[in-house]
């Protein structure tokens, strides 16, 4: 019972936190649920996207990990971006999503239209300014681009063009974090443009899973989606091929990063699972498409693939690049200084380690059920009414 409520609650903060919406109490309502509501429409999952993957191209832009404090100043202009785009999408859509999605904040009520526009362009202005001021000037550039084609997206070319013209924008996300460390290489290295097809491949299979879920209308007697895909209509079933082929484009480009660049079986561990974590919904999806809650699974797997590969090249090249040096030069340092010493040393401090991760999760364990516990945490179902 404990881990139903548990995965209910999870369930319903991950569907918010996508920006889908979730069940809510009528107003009026507090500033507190106010503040929540204009936090959710940030897609605050979806927006850890972003830094990840500009962390992807900064990083293999040096063959290491660059500068804390620049890394952290450029993820939170990279998120906060973000978060300005999808605030501003969820201004623009606030008609729309009366039918579409009237969980969403705006249609509720939560948020005015009026606070959802001030919020998204304060947004746009605290990341470029951050940026031109604390990375440089052609990061400052590329974020400017980036935004203004995010804007033109959701205004004009969303529905004028359709879905597939989103992928050209999300692509510059690693060309900025390679141009964030290493400018004078952008137009001279082919890596930051593979990195940028990798993350439009990926964009496309991602915005065309959602799709296929998203309301549909007859025209001529055929059933098409909201949206368009690229200057043409696509059917449910279309839209769900469609995102599987780009899923696994993206997959096969991921493949062949490990075989280009650096990157060690690490980096092709995360690549080998986290694609078939991705790929596995994505096919499901294909028995049937116009299955809401499966092209939402679909969907919210594809946001995560990307955070996961491009997580997995950060992690590779931080422990090339740091901890392995630092192995290395430790076991000289004690084999210097221990000699036979050395190795029951080394086993009694992994054995340690491995004792307090067991202690730790013991003990999170225990937590997390004092916590569910509580009659404040419990998730109670709604009373059936006749």
């Amino acid at each position: 019972m404990e881990n139903s409520n548990l995965q209910t609650l999870l369930a319903d903060v991950s569907n918010r936190w996508m920006g889908h919406g979730g069940p809510i109490t009528k107003g009026p309502y507090k500033p507190v649920e106010k503040l929540i509501a204009a936090f959710e429409m940030t897609r605050p999952l979806l927006s850890t996207i972003g830094p990840p993957l500009a962390g992807a191209g900064a990083v293999l832009s040096i063959g290491g990990i660059p500068s804390i404090p620049k890394i952290i100043i450029g993820s939170f202009c990279v998120l906060i971006a973000t978060f300005g785009i999808h605030t501003f999408n969820d201004w623009i859509d606030r008609e729309r999503d009366k039918e579409a999605w009237p969980m969403r904040a705006i249609p509720t009520g939560r948020v005015y239209p009026k606070v959802a526009f001030i919020l998204s362009i304060s947004y746009f202005i605290i990341s470029i300014v951050l940026t031109f001021f604390f990375i440089n000037k052609t990061t400052s550039v590329i974020l400017l681009i980036a935004l203004t084609l995010g804007i033109l997206y959701t205004m004009h070319f969303r529905d004028r063009v359709g879905y597939l013209s989103l992928p050209f924008i999300i692509g510059l996300f690693p060309i900025g974090g390679w141009a964030a460390f290493s400018p004078e290489t952008l137009f001279r290295s082919p890596l930051p443009w593979i990195l940028y097809a990798m993350a439009w491949l990926w964009q496309a299979g991602h915005i065309m899973v959602h799709s296929a879920g998203h309301p549909v209308k007859e025209v001529d007697g055929k059933r098409i989606t909201e949206i368009k895909g690229f200057f043409f209509a696509t059917t449910p079933n279309l839209s769900a091929i469609l995102g599987l082929i780009f899923l696994l484009l993206t997959f096969f480009l991921s493949i062949i990063l490990f075989f280009i660049t650096p990157l060690g079986y690490l980096y092709l561990t995360f690549s080998i699972v986290s694609g078939i974590y991705v790929l596995i919904p994505s096919i499901r999806l294909l028995q049937d498409p116009e299955n809401k809650i499966k092209s939402l699974t679909a969907f919210n797997g594809a946001s995560k693939y990307l955070v996961i590969l491009s997580s997995g090249i950060i992690i590779d090249i931080f422990v090339h690049a740091v901890i392995w040096e630092y192995i290395v030069s430790s076991f000289a340092f004690l084999k210097l200084h221990f000699g036979l010493w050395l190795w029951p040393l080394l086993f009694a401090g992994i054995a340690t380690i491995i004792g307090l991760i067991f202690v730790a999760i013991f003990t999170l364990n225990l937590a997390v059920k004092h916590i569910m516990k509580r009659k404040d945490f419990a998730v109670k179902k709604p009373l059936m009414r006749g």
